[in-house]
């Protein structure tokens, strides 16, 4: 599905668990998974032009969680059912992959964390994020076709 985005909330015991979660690892072996992150999700490789992420230290609400992220004004109340309906109140990371860049999207759980995939939600490219960040690290971000992309 064109101009669709792969939605995961979770909780992370801290930052550092977060950036290592995603942090890219190359080896001498190409099937060796590139994260953790691309381990959970059944793939040793993904684009990270299509993967954005954040972490908020303590969210006050879903929109907080989702300021700044790319389009979610588009997406956001959408993703803010899914998010309640899976009873995730206290979720404090979202990871976003654009366009199908993960073939099999799923849930995950570690040590260290727990990681719900909520659904894929159509976008409008054309929209803005649903506020502005003050306490989000976002981490990469997708740019399509010259398109505004919002970020701190």
């Amino acid at each position: 599905m064109a101009n669709s985005v792969d939605i995961w909330v979770g909780k992370f015991k801290s930052k550092k668990y977060f950036v290592s979660y995603l942090a890219d690892t190359y080896g001498d072996d190409d099937r060796q998974p590139i994260s953790h992150f691309a381990a959970d999700q059944g793939e040793t490789f993904y684009d990270h032009d299509f993967i954005e992420s954040t972490f908020v230290k303590v969210p006050y609400d879903l929109a907080e969680l989702f300021a700044g992220l790319s389009y979610s004004k588009s997406y956001f109340e959408s993703a803010k059912a899914k998010i309640e309906e899976f009873g995730i109140d206290d979720a404090n990371v979202v990871i976003l992959s654009f366009d199908e860049g993960i073939a099999s999207p799923r849930s995950a759980t570690g040590d260290h964390y727990q990681l719900e995939y909520i659904g894929s939600f159509p976008f409008d490219s054309a929209s803005g994020p649903v506020g502005e960040s003050e306490e989000s690290d976002v981490r990469n971000l997708k740019v399509m076709g010259g398109k505004t992309v919002w970020f701190e």
